[in-house]
């Protein structure tokens, strides 16, 4: 009796600890607040080229430019997408990847990938670690 209480607990804390890690898909208001108070200049993004995958929200901030172009000059930049679902997330993080190692190799500038629960932001290393 006292392993099958002790194999219940062990298992109701993995579990516990599984639903704090994975649940962690941040709110768009506050991510907008958190880049608009470091200075970025936040927009909505228009969600059609995701084709069959269902978006909650998207939106890319520009801080010292308003442009891809600016990058080149040193200007941070990030686009968040949250979808619906996981596996529209994982779609689309193996999607980003590539295109931000394709971005490295044509334009000469490094940008990364992160993802947090459904949410994946892709951008220059210093807008990544407000996200």
């Amino acid at each position: 009796m006292k392993k099958k209480v002790a194999v219940v607990a062990v298992a109701l804390c993995l579990v516990i600890a599984l639903v704090a890690l994975c649940a962690c898909t941040p709110s768009v208001d506050k991510l907008k607040d958190k880049f608009t108070k470091d200075g970025y200049h936040v927009e909505a993004i228009s969600t059609d080229g995701f084709e069959d995958a269902k978006v909650e929200y998207a939106f890319t901030a520009f801080k010292g430019g308003d442009s891809i172009f600016d990058l080149v000059s040193g200007a941070e930049m990030i686009t968040v997408v949250c979808f619906s679902n996981s596996d529209d997330a994982k779609t689309y993080y193996e999607k980003a990847k590539e295109t931000a190692e394709q971005s490295e190799e044509l334009m000469g500038i490094k940008m990364s990938v992160k993802k947090k629960g459904n949410a994946i932001a892709s951008g220059t290393e210093g807008a990544l670690k407000l996200f």
